[in-house]
């Protein structure tokens, strides 16, 4: 919820600032958001960055993460015009799924299924 709370728009705005959700650390290995939550093994904040900053299809999220989206608010927009977060590459080079595949374990049964890279 604290990454909910940080993604409302002002007061003047109707969407989501979605250039934060894309934003890269320059201080931090040029790290997007997807790679801080793969890093930080948080699945509950990468399925929300993948919602509002990636082009996946809506069908390829379980049913519990749209319905606890709804029930926070949060509603996708469009990204097909925008970078999909999925794309980004940190310092190394590595995407998020690079990234996942040397953590090992914990993100192995996301490897290869497009959610962490396009």
């Amino acid at each position: 919820m604290a990454v909910v709370d940080m993604l409302e728009p002002d007061e003047d705005e109707d969407e989501i600032p979605i250039d934060v959700l894309r934003y890269q650390d320059s201080l931090g290995d040029m790290y997007s958001g997807l790679h801080a939550a793969v890093q930080g093994a948080s699945r509950e904040v990468a399925w929300l960055l993948l919602l509002l900053a990636s082009r996946m299809p809506a069908e390829q999220f379980p049913r519990e993460v749209l319905q606890q989206a709804q029930a926070a608010g949060i509603e996708r927009g469009d990204v097909d015009d925008k970078v999909d977060i999925r794309s980004m590459r940190d310092a190394e080079g590595r995407t998020a799924e690079q990234l996942a595949a040397e953590m090992g374990a914990v993100w192995a049964d996301w490897l290869g299924t497009g959610r962490l890279a396009c």
